[in-house]
């Protein structure tokens, strides 16, 4: 055998190598546990891929629907004015998720209080739109680290859903035509989040530039979750099916 330590190559009877010394069933024991582990987690992740599907996500199984979500998100970034003040069809969007959109609002208003505590008048403003967006994506982190395919998709689908949310808000700031939860428009005294956050940091007039980039990767992450989600259930389907010639 090849000595592990320097290389030198070994006959079968020797019990240790002549050139450094190292005796091979001492190695053997102490190496065995930590090389029948790495074995053990190869074989199961390849009777179940799902359990190392992370790997994935920085491989290219992902491109085409990573490549097909950014042209579509440029688009509609894109046309990003024509949408504004929020049209017709963002509002149907919003009652066909109404249990998410109903959340990601209930998140938004809690975030103000909670860490309004603090006593910061910015960070009381800002912390509506913090929780609207550390929700789905500790959502994320949650069934990464499980390794739920299905459960990071939906995060990365709410992630989107909030950044468009956001963008549409941010990008009222300055006109403050939206009429928000309190039943009036920023102009009329509707407490504006964004007019206030963004006057304080000297980007009120640049609120359409900075919410259209929001609004891309909104909308490339709320068209990316299905489109891979598709991808995903194409390749269990594949993976499923005889080689050919099978009957």
């Amino acid at each position: 055998m090849k000595c592990p330590n320097c290389g030198r190559e070994s006959g079968k009877e020797e019990a240790e190598c002549r050139a450094c010394g190292l005796i091979f069933d001492k190695w053997l024991k102490k190496t065995l546990p930590a090389r029948t582990a790495a074995d053990n987690g190869a074989a199961s992740a390849a009777g179940n891929p799902d359990r190392d599907w992370k790997a994935l996500v920085l491989s290219h199984a992902y491109f085409y629907p990573a490549a097909a979500a950014a042209a579509i998100a440029f688009i509609y970034a894109f046309n990003f004015k024509s949408y504004l003040p929020v049209t017709e069809g963002w509002a149907r969007v919003d009652s066909v998720l109404l249990p998410l959109s109903a959340l990601t609002l209930v998140l938004h208003e809690a975030g103000h209080p909670l860490l309004g505590i603090f006593g910061s008048e910015f960070l009381m403003t800002a912390g509506g739109t913090i929780f609207q967006l550390a929700f789905p994506l500790a959502f994320f982190y949650y069934f990464f680290a499980r390794g739920s395919k299905a459960g990071c998709l939906f995060a990365v689908f709410w992630t989107g859903y909030s950044l468009v949310n956001v963008s549409f808000y941010l990008a009222d700031a300055d006109v403050q035509a939206l009429i928000l939860i309190t039943g009036r428009s920023g102009r009329e005294g509707g407490l504006h989040d964004w007019n206030y956050l963004l006057g304080q940091l000297g980007l009120l007039k640049r609120c359409v530039g900075i919410a259209r980039v929001i609004f891309f990767a909104g909308t490339g992450a709320m068209s990316f979750a299905p489109l891979a989600g598709i991808r995903s259930a194409w390749d269990a389907l594949a993976s499923k099916k005889p080689p050919d010639g099978g009957s």
